[in-house]
């Protein structure tokens, strides 16, 4: 059985990930810009405790940077799995992301949901910034597989309750990654 989880390595070198690092605390510790505070989104009710930007809001430059990463990933995904070529998608939200140690969202959960906000999401890609050894992987409920946080990962998976996962705890240090989705495009 395919699972339909692609990773791939070094699509990013360390010291760029050091820097995008550096740059997200320089913007959220700085109070450069407004943070979304995990343990505040949706009322406190998913028990989230990170806190996290959007990259295209902050910085154009490095959100162009990222985007062509994850461009480049889904050119190399849609072909090995050439059905997806049918559906036009877009990618335009970036989520970066710092967890804390034993902070993050632990729940199994999947990405499309029959919310509006989010059903017309195909697939999630993650983009880890943090070698992190033995801890803060992604887990696969279904596929009993779990994915190394390593600095210059980029994986991608489908966004539907076939790839149901979660963050596991990190215990050391802060766990940086960029997030974001590919979504139906229906022009406009």
């Amino acid at each position: 059985m395919t699972d339909f989880v692609r990773e791939y390595h070094n699509v990013l070198s360390g010291e760029a990930c050091e820097l995008f690092c550096a740059f997200f605390d320089k913007v959220v510790d700085g109070k450069i810009v407004t943070i979304h505070k995990g343990e505040e989104h949706n009322g406190g009710a998913n028990n989230r405790v990170d806190d996290a930007i959007f990259l295209q809001n902050v910085d154009a430059a490095r959100a162009r940077i990222i985007s062509d990463i994850v461009k480049d990933c889904w050119d190399k995904y849609i072909e090995e799995f050439s059905f997806l070529r049918d559906y036009p998608v877009i990618s335009h939200t970036m989520k970066f992301q710092r967890t804390p140690p034993s902070g993050g969202f632990h729940a199994w959960h999947w990405e499309h949901s029959s919310s509006v906000e989010f059903r017309s999401r195909m697939a999630v890609w993650t983009l880890y910034l943090t070698d992190h050894e033995d801890e803060g992987e992604t887990e696969f409920l279904a596929y009993g597989r779990r994915v190394k946080a390593e600095a210059g990962k980029f994986c991608i998976f489908p966004a539907d309750y076939t790839a149901v996962h979660r963050g596991n705890p990190i215990y050391t240090k802060p766990k940086y990654i960029l997030t974001g989705w590919y979504e139906q495009y229906f022009g406009g």
